[in-house]
C-alpha cells in the first residue's frame, strides 16, 4: 500500500504561510505524501519546501472577482489531482475541496486559521458576511475533520456549527540547540510589533503611545496601513521613536523578536475572530523569551493563566503607556515574565501539537 496523499489549499502567498509549512513538512515527514497549493504573486519569493508546492497565478487580485477566480481555478486543480484527503484552509477555499472530495468520494478535512465571517474586514458588510456565513453553515457540518488554533474559537465553532473542533496551536518548533543572537540596530528598550499593518491591531494607539513611552517603538511588516502609519508618526512628531523595518522573514526578525523589551499583541475587539483569536507572535515572543503585551480576550487570558507571560491591557494609549512605562521602572517583574517564558515554551511548541496534529489526521 503507497503512501496517503493530502492536499492542502490555502489562498495565501505560500512563502509567508509559516503554519502551512509546519503543518505539511510534518505531515510528509510522518508517511504521507503531501501538496500545498496557494496562490503566486508579483512579488512572491521563490519556495523550497521537502513536500510539493504548487502556486496558483491570478488575474484579479483583490475583491469578489479575485475570490470567484481563484476558487474557479482551485477547484479544476483539485478535480485533476487525485488525493486521498482534501483540505481546506479557511473558509475561502472550502468550496472547490468540498465539491471535489464528494466527487472523487474522499474525506475532507477544515484548518480554520480565523472565524472567516468575523473579521474586520468582512463584519460590517452585512452581504459579504451572510454569503460567507452560507458558505460555512452549507460546508463545515460536511468536512471529515476540523480543526483550529485556539480553544476559545474552538468552543465558537462548535456552539456555531455543531459539529467537533479539535485545536492544533500554532506554535513554533523548540529549538534545543540555541546560539548567541546579535542585538539588531535600534534604540535599547524597545516595544516591537511583528506582523501585518491592517486593520483593528491596534496600530495607531502604539503609535499615538510613542510619545509618553520611556522606550522606543519597532514595527515590523507591512500592509494596508504602512502609509498611513507612517504619516500619524510624522504627524505626532514621533518619527524619531518609532522604526518602521518593513517586510521580514522568519530569521530577519528573529534578532528583533529576541532582545525587545516587550511583543506587542493587542487587538481592537472588531469582530468575533479577533475576540476568539491567538496570533502566531504570542508563541513566536515566548519562544524567545520576550514578554508579552496581550489583550484581554479568552485565549490570551487562558494562557496567561497557565503560564503568566505577560500583561493583559486594553488597547488605548493611555494603558499602553502605563503598562509598559510601569515594567520599565519594575525589571522584577519583567524578569518574571522572562522565566516563566522559559518554562511555558516547553509546552507551548511545535513538537507538541504535530503529535496532535498526527493523531487527528491518522484517525481519518
Amino acid at each position: 500500500m503507497g503512501k496517503r496523499k493530502i492536499i492542502f489549499s490555502v489562498i495565501n502567498d505560500l512563502s509567508t504561510d509559516r503554519r502551512m509549512q509546519r503543518v505539511c513538512s510534518s505531515l510528509q515527514s510522518n508517511g504521507y505524501d503531501v501538496v500545498l497549493v496557494g496562490r503566486v504573486l508579483y512579488c512572491s519569493e521563490p519556495v523550497h519546501f521537502q513536500f510539493i508546492s504548487k502556486r496558483l497565478k491570478c488575474f484579479f487580485n483583490k475583491g469578489k472577482l479575485f475570490y470567484l477566480e481563484y476558487n474557479i481555478r482551485l477547484f479544476f486543480f483539485l478535480l485533476f489531482n487525485k488525493a486521498s484527503i482534501y483540505a481546506a484552509v479557511d473558509l475561502d477555499t472550502i468550496l472547490p475541496n468540498l465539491l471535489v472530495s464528494k466527487f472523487r468520494r474522499k474525506p475532507c478535512v477544515y484548518d480554520a486559521h480565523e472565524y472567516f465571517s468575523e473579521v474586520p474586514e468582512v463584519v460590517n458588510r452585512k452581504l459579504t458576511k451572510a454569503i460567507w456565513e452560507k458558505i460555512a453553515s452549507f460546508s463545515i457540518p460536511k468536512m471529515k475533520r476540523c480543526y483550529t488554533v485556539s480553544n476559545a474559537l474552538a468552543s465558537e465553532f462548535q456552539n456555531r456549527y455543531k459539529v467537533p473542533f479539535h485545536v492544533i496551536k500554532n506554535c513554533p518548533p523548540l529549538e534545543t540547540e540555541t546560539q548567541p543572537i546579535l542585538q539588531p540596530d535600534v534604540p535599547q528598550p524597545y516595544v516591537l510589533y511583528q506582523g501585518a499593518l491592517n486593520e483593528a491591531r491596534g496600530l495607531e494607539e502604539l503609535i499615538n503611545s510613542a510619545k509618553y513611552l520611556n522606550c522606543h517603538v519597532v514595527i515590523a511588516g507591512t500592509g494596508d496601513l504602512d502609509d498611513s502609519l507612517k504619516q500619524l508618526a510624522e504627524m505626532l512628531g514621533v518619527q524619531e521613536k518609532v522604526t518602521f523595518i518593513g517586510k521580514f522573514s522568519k530569521n530577519g526578525i528573529l534578532p528583533y523578536t529576541k532582545h525587545a523589551f516587550v511583543s506587542y499583541t493587542l487587538l481592537l475587539n472588531k469582530g468575533r475572530s479577533y475576540y476568539n483569536s491567538l496570533a502566531n507572535k504570542f508563541f513566536d515572543s515566548v519562544m524567545a523569551e520576550t514578554p508579552v503585551l496581550m489583550p484581554p480576550f479568552p485565549a490570551y487570558k487562558a494562557l496567561n493563566k497557565e503560564f503568566e507571560v505577560g500583561v493583559e491591557v486594553e488597547c488605548t494609549s493611555k494603558s499602553i503607556v502605563f503598562t509598559v512605562n510601569e515594567l520599565l521602572e519594575n525589571r522584577s517583574k519583567h524578569k518574571l515574565f522572562v522565566e516563566n517564558c522559559k518554562k511555558a515554551k516547553q509546552h507551548w511548541n511545535w513538537q507538541v501539537e504535530e503529535r496532535k496534529l498526527l493523531d487527528l489526521i491518522n484517525s481519518i
